[in-house]
């Protein structure tokens, strides 16, 4: 009968530990999930500063060719224009569609 009870209480203690070992387990893994959003929001916002800077140097690039009067570069001048057209249209659109 002793060996009975001593099975019981050595199964009653695995499982209580087990229960502790989940329980760690499941704060682990909501810091881990906290930790992972706010590294893909970090991952978000550089990709859109890259993408910034990437506009920005083309600006950069584009403004250089024309005080500098060099032709290498008009495709791109063009480009940009046409682009800058592109959204100046869509801002006169949409103030005419508001009013």
């Amino acid at each position: 009968m002793s060996k009975s009870l001593d099975l019981l209480e050595l199964l009653e203690s695995n499982v209580l530990k087990n229960i502790e070992k989940i329980k760690n387990l499941e704060k682990s893994n909501i810091k881990i999930q906290k930790e992972n959003e706010n590294l893909k929001l970090e991952y978000n916002l550089t990709v859109e500063k890259l993408k910034l800077l990437q506009n920005e140097l083309k600006a950069v690039k584009i403004a250089k060719s024309i005080t500098q009067g060099e032709t290498s570069n008009s495709h791109d001048t063009k480009e940009l224009v046409d682009n800058l057209i592109k959204e100046i249209d869509l801002c006169v659109t949409q103030l005419s569609s508001n009013e």
